[in-house]
């Protein structure tokens, strides 16, 4: 395990006659490492997957029998569950390029590897649903709905491209049965390409697409779906842009694909949101001009978009400021005086946006809990999404990690009032998201990372590393929100 504190002690002292060799060979496996730690696509944003959850085969059966209505709730009650295939939750780079101002801009968005689907990854259940439900699963995974430019993209991406496989239309279309005859069908698809693209690979063709659009505010009533796509193997879609549906209708063809908000433009960490807002970035995701407002109007979602008020309120939430005594600007260390001091810094290599992150740590064994906490102002009554991400490089019981809010202002990082969310099983060496939909009720609210090593040593170096924080306004007060985060 390298970090940024031990790494340079990693560099030797050259002798003259094999320098050149051995320099060569730390370059590539500095780049190695680099890549790995630095770079890796970011996670689906939701609970794991109970051993005990139906698989698709089962789901089928349990939606067949209900309403429209209760099937939609019996879905987000399973997604919200975490039953979705593993597959899924490692999400997919798509990059991308336009000329804006002269100058060609560079940009990469994530994405789920396949339509949306529930189950395990030996039976999975490729699920249609209205964009009201789709826009409620987006909000709850920290994710936004594609564009008409992001899904030519996407396909054009794809590593597997399926053929469209159209069932004649009926009004049976948008049932279940009809839903799961179609999922045989693109099984049976992407079973022959299984062994060059196994699960995971990115796959495309085998469903039209729920999009945003301006369109979805400005088209007559009622409320609307918009789908597009449906590619051919010539590359051109079946479905061009239709609001034709009201927003309650789903068929068999419908395909949900989720794009995180994360993002980057030429290396630079931004929100979707805020790209698709932008009057210039916009065309690397639109062929439509800015869409300032990215979600179904008419969801059900206590969610709101962080397109509706792109502003974030932690300052140098990226760490991009400088750094004073280890700790970056706005930000404030904080450490149990009953336990070991920790060592806080700029990381360099372990980042999720931009050129650094902050960290702390303890360079041996012994028990420590700290890490770095921002007082924000806030509205009372005001709804916030709060958004981090962090990492643990530890490989031994004993080690824990979290993040939290105290909604009195306080910087009393053991005190009750903080609300931790604990995220000590997080993935060895990669980013994991900390989400959380808040309610203000005073003019400040704090945000504390938190990580440490109790009794239980095992190992020599405990490293958190902490990136990409933000809050940010999502409705008002009338709107009654729950807290969306997971908690183990």
């Amino acid at each position: 395990m390298i970090s940024d504190i031990s790494f340079r002690k990693l560099i030797p002292s050259f002798t003259r006659g094999r320098r050149i060799r051995i320099l060569a060979l730390c370059i590539l496996q500095f780049i190695a490492l680099y890549l790995h730690q630095g770079w890796s696509a970011p996670e689906l944003n939701i609970p794991p997957r109970d051993k005990n959850a139906l698989k698709g085969e089962k789901i089928v059966d349990s939606l067949a029998p209900l309403s429209p209505e209760e099937r939609e709730k019996e879905i987000f009650k399973q997604f919200a569950g975490g039953n979705v295939p593993d597959f899924y939750r490692k999400l997919r780079p798509v990059s991308i390029s336009a000329e804006i101002g002269g100058k060609k801009k560079n940009a990469i968005y994530y994405v789920i590897p396949d339509y949306l689907a529930l189950g395990n990854d030996d039976d999975y259940f490729l699920t249609p649903m209205t964009p009201n439900l789709a826009q409620s699963l987006a909000d709850f995974a920290g994710c936004c709905l594609p564009t008409r430019k992001m899904v030519n993209d996407i396909y054009a991406q794809a590593q597997v491209k399926l053929a469209p496989a159209p069932i004649p239309p009926s009004d049976q279309m948008s049932t279940v049965k009809v839903f799961h005859d179609h999922n045989k069908r693109v099984w049976k698809q992407r079973k022959d390409y299984l062994k060059e693209h196994p699960l995971g690979s990115l796959v495309a063709g085998n469903k039209k697409d729920v999009v945003i659009t301006n369109k979805i505010h400005t088209y007559q009533p009622p409320p609307r779906v918009a789908i597009y796509g449906w590619h051919q193997p010539d590359g051109k879609p079946i479905q061009p842009l239709s609001l034709v549906h009201n927003a309650s209708y789903a068929d068999y063809s419908h395909g949900i694909r989720l794009v995180s908000l994360s993002m980057t433009v030429d290396g630079v960490s931004h929100t979707l949101t805020e790209v698709l807002a932008h009057p210039d970035l916009s065309a690397l995701l639109s062929d439509e001009g800015p869409i300032p407002n990215p979600r179904y109007p008419n969801s059900s979602s206590p969610v709101s978009a962080q397109a509706q008020a792109p502003f974030n309120l932690v300052r140098n939430g990226s760490f991009e400021e400088d750094f004073k005594t280890g700790v970056g600007a706005f930000w404030h260390k904080w450490e149990n005086k009953s336990l070991l001091p920790i060592f806080v810094g700029k990381a360099q290599r372990n980042i999720h946006d931009g050129k650094f992150a902050q960290y702390w740590a303890r360079p041996d064994a012994g028990s420590f809990d700290g890490g770095v906490y921002q007082v924000v102002s806030v509205k009372p009554g005001d709804i916030y999404e709060i958004s981090a991400w962090l990492k643990k490089q530890f490989k031994f019981q004993g080690a824990f990690m979290a993040f939290g809010y105290d909604l009195s202002g306080g910087t009393d990082a053991s005190s009750p009032s903080v609300i931790y969310t604990d995220l000590s099983n997080a993935v060895y060496n990669s980013w994991i998201r900390y989400n959380a939909i808040v309610k203000a009720t005073g003019s400040s609210l704090t945000l504390f990372a938190r990580g440490g090593l109790d009794s239980m040593p095992g190992g020599d170096k405990v490293y958190f590393y902490l990136d990409h924080v933000s809050l940010v306004p999502v409705g008002d007060a009338a709107t009654p929100t729950p807290d969306l985060s997971y908690k183990d």
